[in-house]
């Protein structure tokens, strides 16, 4: 074997091994966390002022507050199969009583939504681009259902709030209280956690930092196209063994057609 082919079989061999990089990459390269993700936000709210109260009210008021007409709607748009029984009926009776101060019914699947139902939250809402909102009760007596329903202020719904859903600041564990620093000190543009502070586990709370109340939601979704390091080491080694591989080609062939002397 001529010297041209010997160093055409060894630059083959080597860009080989270069080019099954994704074999071995892996295990000697750690992979960079992924820098795409949501981005979050925190809003300070302040009781006193009525854009934020209905802020607070939409951003946490889910898990409290039931509104009728979504109630009437809720198997139509349940994926797994009814998530109610009766829930249009059941949102007849509290409707009524938004207007009467009280209603009942004995339809037995009715019944047992509006137990559930004010069971899980304390007010209703009714109403769409004029909402009221009603602090709401469910009894039963013998087969029948009575639901009873007050008026309640939004600014009462957003006090209920914020101490039924508050996390003191001091009672998070410290990656999460990191967590919550930057993304209060973001404002405006928006803070993407990294991985493990889990700031979307806080969105559904009033979180209660320098006797502040802030609401903290997703605002957007980010991403960075950087190289990670493994990504930058898999296309230099691609790159190299490409290279290996037409060099040991050009020789392989000049070994065929011009024998060495």
């Amino acid at each position: 074997m001529s010297a041209r082919a010997r160093r055409a079989a060894v630059l083959a061999l080597l860009a080989a091994v270069l080019l099954v990089n994704p074999v071995y990459v892996p295990h000697l390269v750690d992979a960079e966390e992924s820098a795409s993700g949501t981005t979050y936000d925190a809003s300070a709210v302040d009781l006193a002022n009525a854009g934020d109260r209905e802020r607070l009210v939409y951003a946490v008021g889910q898990d409290d507050v039931v509104d009728v007409n979504d109630l009437a709607e809720a198997n139509e748009h349940a994926v797994y199969g009814d998530e109610y029984r009766a829930p249009e009926a059941a949102a007849g009776v509290l409707e009524r009583a938004t207007e009467n101060g009280t209603a009942s019914t004995s339809d037995a699947d009715a019944s047992f939504t509006l137990r559930r139902v004010a069971a899980n939250h304390e007010f209703a809402v009714v109403g769409d681009d004029s909402q009221r909102y009603y602090r709401i009760d469910a009894a039963a007596s013998g087969n029948e259902t009575s639901v009873t329903a007050t008026e309640a202020t939004r600014e009462a719904v957003a006090r209920y709030l914020v101490h039924h859903d508050a996390v003191l600041y001091a009672s998070l564990p410290e990656h999460q209280r990191a967590a919550v620093d930057a993304v209060v000190e973001a404002g405006d543009t928006g803070y993407m956690p990294e991985s493990g502070e889990r700031l979307w586990e806080l969105t559904d709370s009033v979180v209660v930092r320098d006797d502040t109340y802030y609401v903290v939601q997703p605002s957007g979704v980010a991403d960075d196209f950087g190289p990670s390091p493994r990504g930058f080491a898999r296309l230099a080694l691609n790159a190299v063994g490409a290279l290996a591989f037409l060099a040991a080609l050009v020789l392989t062939v000049l070994a065929y057609r011009r024998p060495e002397r």
